[in-house]
């Protein structure tokens, strides 16, 4: 369950990493050991205009910085919100009927974890802290190909005249300092904050988006069981799983 709940937050604060507009206090942190060749190397075959601003919107170790001490904060925060949630509305998000659930006294994560597992608050951050650690440098490997990505983006959505009236922007020093910015902007505690007063209404609404999710997929056929399998899908099956038709579960 920690790591369910770690992986939840993480994933609900997954848009804001990606953002396209940094933190004006972010700290500074030392340039990505991953990448040592020019930046303007891995921008592909996006137009020289392009290529520059991308280099500017999106330098080397930005997700170094956007994953950094105030998101590591804002997960925290969001794992103490989660766990004061009613259990009943964790069992509707998962799609299952709530009725048919003990009627306890409003029970939350928080009471059954200081039960069983008092350790839970401080597992989870743990858990939550190895993530994003393990995060950072995996990430650090795709910034080359999304800055190729956004030179490519940008290439498409401006003409090129309106891409040197960008270049000659981000060449001024307020410019430069927005440009080297913007990534972070939506890391900055006073947006990271107001998000985190936005989980109530994201766990409120979680059973409903699950209720739709069922009825859209209403229409389809149920995934067969096994003993819904003709002989040569079983033989299939087992083959693409590397074992003998015997062993396969009945």
């Amino acid at each position: 369950m920690n790591v369910n709940i770690a992986l939840f937050a993480l994933t609900v604060a997954a848009p804001l990493s990606a953002q396209t507009v940094v933190a004006t206090s972010a700290p500074p942190v030392a340039p990505s050991p991953v990448s040592a060749a020019p930046i303007s190397a891995s921008l592909g075959a996006a137009s020289p205009g392009a290529a520059v601003i991308a280099a500017k919107l999106f330098p080397d170790g930005t997700y170094r910085k956007i994953l950094g001490e105030t998101f590591s904060k804002m997960m925290s925060g969001m794992i103490d919100q989660l766990g004061d949630v009613p259990l009943d509305d964790f069992i509707k998000a998962y799609g299952v009927d709530a009725t048919a659930a003990p009627k306890l006294d409003k029970p939350t994560m928080n009471k059954i974890a200081a039960i069983v597992d008092p350790a839970f608050k401080d597992r989870t951050r743990l858990m939550m802290n190895a993530i994003l650690r393990g995060m950072i440098p995996l990430f650090e490997t795709m910034e080359p190909e999304l800055r190729a990505g956004l030179a490519e983006s940008l290439a498409r959505r401006f003409t090129p005249a309106e891409l040197r009236e960008l270049t000659t922007f981000f060449d001024t020093p307020t410019g430069s300092r927005f440009a080297s910015q913007q990534m972070l902007l939506f890391m900055d505690p006073a947006v990271m904050g107001r998000m985190q007063t936005q989980i109530p209404k994201i766990t409120q609404a979680l059973p409903a988006l699950a209720g739709d999710a069922i009825k859209a997929t209403a229409g389809l056929p149920k995934a067969k069981k096994y003993a819904d399998l003709t002989p040569a899908e079983r033989r299939e099956l087992a083959t693409l799983l590397g074992i003998s038709p015997k062993k396969a579960k009945r």
